[in-house]
């Protein structure tokens, strides 16, 4: 029951063949990985988002592993990061 109440963080990683999952245990680290379908990923963006997400719950379903805190680790081309020196001098961020 305690597995049900408690939130394990869960370190996903996104590659343009496969899902990597790793969290940990009791002081050991595990991990788990998953192809995608075909043309599920295409250049660090996701083309099937059900099929991506029906293959994380899968995965950690299979792995034993529920009430996670979901941590995606993206591919740096993947990820936009205003630089707050830019919106600084105007007082506002650009969003």
């Amino acid at each position: 029951m305690k597995r049900l109440l408690g939130v394990r963080r869960v370190l996903a990683l996104a590659t343009e063949r496969r899902l990597i999952c790793c969290w940990l245990h009791k002081s050991i680290w595990y991990w788990r990985s998953v192809d995608w379908p075909p043309d599920a990923c295409r250049d660090g963006m996701p083309m099937q988002r059900k099929a991506m997400s029906e293959a994380l719950e899968e995965l950690l379903f299979d792995s034993d592993v529920v009430g996670v805190q979901l941590e995606l680790l993206l591919p740096v081309s993947g990820v936009y990061w205003p630089s707050p020196h830019c919106w600084c001098r105007k007082g506002k961020p650009p969003w």
